[in-house]
């Protein structure tokens, strides 16, 4: 596999994560198992955009606090992984 077809590869094992995370974020602080407070942000979000019905299932979204911490971690490793890939190679190149 050629370097760039590889990067793309690590981009795109770290873009979906991310984009889910944020996704679950979003639809859990919509249907209300995320709360804001009061203050901030949370005073200028429209009442239009709360719903009670949410097109993820209720078991992802009564968990969304461990599935974005999965998300992070996926993230995290791809990242430490693409680091030591990278560091091997430059090492090599080197000739250590």
């Amino acid at each position: 596999m050629s370097k760039i077809a590889k990067r793309i590869v690590l981009l795109i094992l770290t873009l979906i994560p991310a984009g889910f995370a944020v996704i679950v974020t979003v639809e859990a602080i919509r249907t209300g198992r995320f709360t804001l407070g009061t203050g901030g942000a949370a005073d200028s979000i429209p009442d239009s955009f709360y719903a009670a019905e949410s097109f993820l299932p209720a078991g992802i979204l009564d968990n969304a606090g461990w599935v974005v911490a999965a998300c992070i971690a996926w993230i995290v490793v791809v990242a430490l992984l693409a680091g030591i890939t990278s560091l091997r190679r430059a090492s090599m190149r080197r000739g250590n």
